[in-house]
């Protein structure tokens, strides 16, 4: 249980931090929220690390030897260990999160030589300004506060769509965003308890299922022309997602989020369920029309045996 009791540790150390300052403490500067953020991230993931390690090693203990699990960490790390990755100055001032099995690989490197270093550096070097320049002018002529105006939703459905996606690509020059549940649910945890990261962030999970099941009944079964079409309307829509979701980090209010949402038609929520439901649909007779093929259902089969 030791991922449970570090889970509920580290969220009730964030809570006392963020919300009681009557103890004469300083105001918690974003600079140290961005830090807690990242050493809560790492804690519970040493901890998930460990978990795993232990349900692996009991697996070895009750079974055949086998080769060694892909992404379990070789030994339990002791304290030293935890607190180097913890206090790892890549990935705490610089960079963003990575488990402790990353950083363990990094560190023993059979031939860190024939990494390419200089090469992505000055690709990065390169980019910058391309990126300051394009984040300065897209802020200056769209400013994101302009979503908030009442003049902004007397535009037509198509501006405030491509206004959405301006924003959005604002959003990603200033933040790299993690799409796993788990960060997200920290990430909305750790910025507070405004309303607007909790619709955006509730909303992607939904989407996710979404996904996996257009996923599994739909794009698995395409062929190899129609794989490629269907990924490229794939990545659409999920740009077309992520521009959605931005709103409600800005906004931050519920009235404001759902006044934007409402005035696309929650487009992304109907998208989801539409997909999720054609998927499974599809999915299903798939699976239908495959049993068929091979002689009907179990019980059928035994009945014909």
């Amino acid at each position: 249980y030791s991922h449970h009791l570090t889970l509920g540790w580290t969220f009730s150390y964030l809570f006392f931090f963020h919300k009681f300052t009557s103890f004469k403490y300083p105001q918690t500067t974003v600079f140290t929220k961005a830090v807690q953020l990242l050493l809560i991230l790492k804690m519970v993931s040493v901890a998930d690390e460990v978990q795993e390690f232990i349900q692996v090693k009991k697996q070895e203990v009750t079974s055949c030897p086998r080769s060694p699990e892909i992404g379990v960490i070789p030994q339990m790390p002791g304290l030293v260990e935890i607190l180097c990755y913890s206090y790892c100055y890549v990935g705490l001032m610089t960079g963003l999160f990575y488990r402790y099995r990353t950083y363990h690989d990094w560190l023993n490197q059979p031939d860190p030589s024939v990494i390419p270093t200089w090469k992505p550096l000055r690709y990065r070097l390169i980019m910058i300004p391309v990126f300051a320049t394009s984040f300065l002018a897209v802020s200056h002529f769209f400013p994101p506060n302009y979503v908030e105006s009442d003049a902004f939703y007397e535009r037509g459905l198509c501006f405030r769509l491509f206004y959405a996606m301006l924003y959005s690509f604002v959003f990603r020059l200033r933040n790299y965003v993690t799409w796993t549940a788990w960060t997200m649910f920290i990430s909305a945890y750790w910025h507070g308890l405004c309303p607007g990261y909790h619709l955006s962030f509730l909303t992607i999970p939904f989407c996710l299922v979404a996904e996996e099941a257009m996923e599994s009944g739909v794009l698995r079964h395409l062929s190899l022309s129609g794989r490629v079409f269907g990924d490229w309307i794939h990545w659409f829509l999920k740009m077309m997602a992520y521009d959605y979701l931005c709103v409600g980090f800005h906004l931050r209010t519920f009235e404001g989020t759902i006044r934007y949402w409402r005035s696309v038609y929650y487009c992304v929520h109907v998208g989801a369920v539409g997909f999720f439901v054609v998927g499974k649909v599809l999915g299903s007779q798939r699976n239908r029309g495959s049993l068929k093929g091979k002689g009907g259902t179990p019980e059928n089969r035994q009945r014909q045996e």
